[in-house]
């Protein structure tokens, strides 16, 4: 009999080893081939309303392609979602991603690899009803993953898992005046991915047609639409189509031979000229909101520079009015204009509206906030708790005031019967 138990009690062991060794390998089969899946997921690593949050502007399920060693994870959520910005960090470096905005959903596309798919993927996304960026994770059910197509969709080349991280202090888009002497400097950008420094190169175009840079500088003689273009690569990634991986920024100037739609001088000065710009992502773009936690969530940020006609950046000018095209949602005869200093701290300068635009009273180059103040009440948890536990409270009193009245007249009553 012991020799029995012992002989089922080894097959038992080996039956278990065999099971944990090769039952993932099974689930993850349906993985095994190249194609189109759609894959349930659940999110982590943040608050039950953080929870919900997320849950309600995701989708039920995710687009996941497999094209041999590389997975291609798609997130989508509708454009008029208070979230913006999903990034997606891995051991603190960046995820390659390709940014769709299409029939009004943006469409965040991630390269991945196998072992980062069976693991908790960690995201961060800008929430602008609550001013800050959230942290969460996404564990995906590859299980039960549903193939949909043995094909994947064609976005051109796709970036390598991780890419550089590229430091650069400059606006999306610019606004400027054209003219002969009129000039936009190139300012040098730094990359890094890792611990390893990257490879930075920079081409301007006009109407998408290659011009020259010189001595770190673009011509803007004519109206139209500039680009400037920011390039980091590095060699210990590869795209899918073997290239080294990259990150490319793109700064849009638009030239006009009149003044400008998004910041603009009101009066014209023969000793300089204005380049504007408004910012919406970035480093300066978080330093900034961040600034504005207990002041506004309505606000919109610019990039105001004064340059000499020779084509130099100045520090400061005399007094200027400069009109800037600030969110349509801040209210007019409510603004608040502040000027970031070289210290980070907010000095309010002169507002007022105009229009459709906001003027202000700018002296000095840099960064510029217009808002309207305001900050509408969040309820915290312990506040909810607070009233649902007063609630039960008073629930439960008024269910003791209930029995104790019921009690006492059944009690006179019956004394009145007898």
């Amino acid at each position: 009999m012991n020799k029995l138990i012992k002989k089922f009690s080894i097959t038992l062991i080996l039956l278990s080893a065999f099971i944990i060794t090769f039952i993932p390998n099974v689930f993850a089969s349906t993985l095994n081939s190249n194609g189109t899946y759609e894959v349930s997921y659940e999110v982590t690593g943040t608050s039950s309303m953080g929870k919900t949050m997320i849950s309600n502007n995701f989708p039920s399920k995710f687009k996941l392609e497999k094209s041999n060693d590389n997975y291609y994870l798609s997130i989508n959520y509708d454009t008029s979602s208070s979230m913006s910005d999903l990034k997606l960090s891995i051991n603190d470096l960046n995820v390659g991603t390709i940014i769709r905005n299409k029939n009004n959903q943006m469409i965040y596309t991630y390269t991945l690899s196998e072992n980062s798919i069976n693991n908790e993927l960690p995201f961060s996304v800008y929430v602008s009803a609550m001013q800050r960026r959230t942290e969460f994770n996404i564990k995906l059910d590859l299980v039960n993953a549903n193939k949909l197509s043995d094909e994947i969709e064609d976005l051109g080349e796709r970036p390598g898992e991780f890419i550089p991280e590229l430091k650069l202090d400059l606006a999306d888009e610019y606004s400027i005046k054209a003219g002969n002497n009129i000039y936009f400097s190139v300012i040098d950008a730094s990359a890094t991915l890792g611990n390893t420094e990257c490879v930075v190169t920079k081409k301007a175009y006009y109407n998408d047609n290659l011009i020259d840079i010189n001595d770190n500088k673009i011509l803007i003689e004519k109206s139209g639409i500039y680009k400037l273009v920011y390039k980091a690569s590095s060699d210990k990634y590869k795209t899918s189509l073997g290239n080294n991986t990259f990150i490319e920024k793109t700064i849009v100037i638009n030239a006009s031979s009149d003044k400008t739609n998004v910041v603009k001088l009101v009066s014209d000065n023969p000793n300089y000229y204005l380049i504007g710009g408004i910012i919406e992502n970035g480093d300066t773009f978080d330093n900034a909101s961040k600034l504005m936690e207990n002041i506004s969530i309505n606000y919109s940020i610019f990039d105001i520079s004064f340059y000499s006609n020779e084509g130099n950046k100045l520090d400061k000018v005399e007094n200027e009015l400069v009109d800037v095209y600030a969110n349509l949602t801040i209210d007019r005869t409510k603004t608040k204009a502040y000027y970031i200093d070289s210290n980070n701290d907010l000095i309010e300068v002169e507002s007022q509206g105009a229009g459709r635009y906001v003027r202000l009273n700018v002296s000095e180059c840099g960064t510029y906030i217009v808002c309207e103040p305001g900050i509408p009440f969040v309820m915290p948890m312990w506040g909810y708790i607070i009233i649902i536990c007063g609630s039960l409270v008073l629930v439960g009193a008024i269910s003791a005031f209930i029995i104790i009245k019921v009690v006492k007249k059944k009690r006179k009553n019956k004394l009145e019967s007898e």
